[in-house]
């Protein structure tokens, strides 16, 4: 008799590395190599795909990937992100997720000025701290090419990012014997 046991859910453990090639005084990076590790947990429940992450990074760069930040906070933080995932018809998907970047050390804050490329440096815990709301909605015009759109809101930093993005995939497409 063969037993088998359910999955319980689907886990995905990523590690992310950044190296330094911006000038810092131009506000392009922090000038110190970064790292994010993640952990992605989620659960397929029919059209629903509900899922947590968890991770430790030292850069807030490496944390959100969609959304670009007029800053970089360099420091130990912590962050969290919580939401779903739902399977729309013509393979369309749409993302509603709630986050919380933590610092866990005093951190650096990276931000351009106003008009003139200038850094401006602060040392702070408070300052890196971000919560909020993304939404991303996936429309793949064919089998390479995914057209999204994204909106973030942050609660703490009070700004709003919307944006449009076009995604070229370079990968074979599945063969009829491989689909059935």
């Amino acid at each position: 008799m063969l037993e088998t046991h359910p999955v319980l859910f689907d886990y995905t453990a990523t590690v992310t590395v950044g190296l330094p090639s911006g000038n810092t005084a131009y506000g392009l990076g922090t000038g110190h190599a970064s790292y994010n590790f993640n952990n992605h947990f989620e659960k397929s429940f029919g059209i629903f795909s509900p899922n947590f992450e968890a991770g430790i990074a030292n850069s807030s760069r490496l944390i959100a990937k969609r959304v670009r930040k007029s800053y970089t906070a360099a420091g130990t933080m912590a962050h969290f992100q919580f939401g779903t995932s739902i399977d729309l018809p013509h393979r369309m998907s749409f993302d509603a997720d709630a986050y919380e970047d933590m610092p866990v050390s005093t951190a650096t804050i990276y931000a351009n000025g106003r008009g003139r490329k200038k850094t401006t440096t602060t040392a702070s815990s408070s300052a890196a701290e971000d919560n909020g709301l993304d939404a991303l909605l996936d429309f793949p015009l064919n089998g390479h090419i995914t057209a999204s759109g994204f909106y973030n809101h942050s609660i703490r930093s009070h700004y709003d990012v919307e944006g449009f993005s076009l995604t070229f995939l370079l990968q074979a497409l599945p063969r009829e014997d491989d689909v059935r």
